[in-house]
């Protein structure tokens, strides 16, 4: 309901022998990259609908997956990141040291970051919560 056409799913846990069978179950007729070359519990897992988009990977390890996808009818090229940072502090600076390298290429198109950076931004701040309206 939602026209999903590009996903990225993290921490799938998922080894690299069962990766077809679960892909054609759950995504029928879709076509997909993982980052199992990296990681054999594939952390990082794209899969796309090829009769809307076409994707190219271009750059994978354990923390990131970088792709080009076009959506064919509009003809438009927007490069993504999708990330799973890693739990220590020096693996998450290497993430950062990639995104930083990826940022300095990718200055003439639009560029996507999505997923989940194992990061907090203020941990001084602690949980924010909110009422509901009386």
């Amino acid at each position: 309901s939602n026209h999903i056409d590009v996903l990225g799913i993290m921490e799938t846990k998922v080894g690299n022998e069962n990766q077809n069978k679960i892909q054609t179950r759950i995504f029928p007729g879709w076509e997909y990259c993982s980052n199992s070359k990296n990681d054999s519990y594939n952390r990082i897992w794209v899969t796309w609908n090829p009769k809307k988009v076409q994707v190219t990977p271009i750059k994978e390890n354990k923390a990131t997956f970088t792709c080009f996808y076009i959506g064919i009818q509009l003809a438009k090229m927007v490069e993504v990141t999708f990330v799973y940072g890693l739990c220590t502090p020096i693996k998450r600076k290497m993430l950062w040291n990639d995104l930083g390298t990826l940022s300095n290429l990718n200055q003439n198109q639009p560029w996507h970051i999505l997923g989940d950076f194992n990061e907090v931004h203020n941990p001084q701040v602690g949980v924010i919560g909110f009422g509901l309206p009386k």
